[in-house]
């Protein structure tokens, strides 16, 4: 038996070893070529870049040119900035620090999984879950920060066995202040505090009922204030209630509900996709049935039905959104019933359907890996750049036609004075404030103009 064993754990250990020549091997595949695509990028990429260079949390790249109600940030927040910048000042800042920054907050988390007292198969077959996850291979070579948000689920998940063992004063704490910290990365990660609720119920249910109830409040507040407002369900929503439209509010959150529940059972971009939910859906059904037993699971199933029911009200199930707003969650409740499941057929039941969407989505990733390098963007003229750095305080619209044509990573984020330049990226129609300088493309070229000048 001890020798079956021996063999089992050196199986697993293979495995991981074989997951991490896979990345390995998509890593030599990528380059050091890993310039923005997807138009977020640009936002995360630039407005590092400035706080690096002014010091300033001020948002260079915006959707309106206004930015939020406080401090001007972009429709992300401050806090990314405030982590791409602050490396960036200590180590210089690149075009590869956010991918270097996102999976170092990725290897700390399965550090930590490592460092935990859990039995070693099981902290192995957790660490296959995480690799084998097609959302962590597919954001790899992304710009996007979504490996901090599984990161960010795998240290919460940590934290929370931490407190469901020790039940000590300073772990709670500890606990809380997490979640308040990636509550400013994406204000939705406040639901996990309504994780406590199983923990907190006999004998603090007034604390519990407090952050019932000031949970949407704080989640509201940091959206509304510290994110720049872009148009969609939950700012349509927004705008009625304050108008009074009750009718009109009514019927946008159940049409809204409507598209979703016809999209979440229609949309996919590929069979990795469409397998992904079936293992969403597989685990809350089996992380379900066995709650009752666990104060943990319960933990996971609550966050996991909270960040659900908004995404389904409010937001979207479509275009990768639901991947992003529920994935980390799920990989909570998957790592916690690894660690208690008594039966291991069930959890190896989601490891195989998780590693199906994993080996479906590498033909994918090829395709991505071309496009992205593969993505062709004119220069910004030198001349055009060095005329931008002498402008005092401007917000400069940029011409629609040239958000994908031009290589938007090399507009200069700061004046000769060391001031932040401000330029409003139109992805969206929403009202935009009223710019100071227009970058237009005018005869395949990319040419500056004021608002009243017809062209320079």
């Amino acid at each position: 038996m001890l020798h079956w064993n021996k063999n089992y754990v050196k199986l697993l250990y293979l495995a991981i070893g074989g997951l991490i020549l896979v990345y390995a091997y998509f890593f030599s595949l990528m380059g050091l070529e890993n310039k923005p695509y997807y138009g977020d990028e640009f936002f995360y990429m630039k407005n590092a870049e400035s706080y690096t260079v002014t010091g300033s949390l001020k948002a260079s790249f915006t959707y309106s040119g206004k930015g939020s109600k406080i401090g001007e940030f972009d429709a992300h927040g401050p806090a990314y900035p405030l982590l791409y910048g602050g490396v960036g000042k200590v180590f210089g800042y690149d075009y590869l620090l956010i991918s270097k920054v996102n999976l170092a907050i990725l290897l700390l988390s399965l550090f930590l999984l490592i460092l935990s007292n859990q039995k070693l198969t099981t902290r192995l077959f957790q660490i296959i879950l995480i690799l084998s996850s097609p959302f962590t291979l597919f954001y790899a070579v992304s710009l996007l920060p979504e490996l901090i948000h599984l990161g960010g689920a795998i240290i919460l998940y940590y934290l929370y066995e931490n407190y469901h063992q020790s039940h000590k004063e300073r772990d709670l704490w500890v606990l809380v202040s997490f979640i308040l910290l990636l509550g400013l990365f994406r204000s939705t990660w406040l639901f996990a505090l309504i994780g406590l609720f199983p923990f907190l119920w006999n004998g603090r249910r007034s604390l519990v009922l407090l952050l019932i109830f000031s949970i949407p409040s704080l989640t509201w507040l940091l959206q509304t204030n510290f994110h720049e407002g872009v148009v969609n369900v939950f700012s349509e929503i927004q705008y009625w209630f304050g108008e009074g439209k009750w009718s009109i509010l009514l019927e946008t959150i159940f049409f809204n509900i409507k598209r979703n529940i016809y999209f979440l059972f229609t949309y996919s971009e590929g069979t990795f996709y469409a397998i992904w939910k079936i293992w969403l859906f597989a685990s809350f059904i089996l992380g379900f049935f066995l709650f009752a037993k666990d104060k943990l699971v319960f933990s996971g199933i609550v966050m996991l039905a909270v960040t659900f029911l908004f995404t389904l009200v409010f937001y979207k199930f479509y275009k990768w959104t639901e991947w992003r707003m529920m994935l980390p969650l799920t990989v909570f409740l998957n790592l916690r019933m690894i660690s208690v499941f008594p039966s291991q057929y069930y959890y190896k039941a989601l490891l195989i359907i998780n590693g199906l969407a994993f080996l479906f989505l590498i033909p994918f990733q090829y395709e991505l890996i071309y496009l992205r390098k593969n993505h062709q963007t004119q220069d910004i003229p030198r001349d055009l750049v060095s005329h931008i750095k002498t402008l005092e305080q401007p917000l400069v619209q940029i011409d629609t036609l040239a958000l994908t044509g031009f290589a938007l990573e090399q507009l200069p984020v700061a004046n000769q004075k060391g001031e932040v330049i401000r330029y409003i990226l139109p992805y969206y129609e929403m009202e935009l404030k009223k710019a100071s300088h227009f970058l237009e493309i005018q005869e395949g070229q990319l040419m500056m103009r004021s608002k009243n000048i017809r062209s320079q």
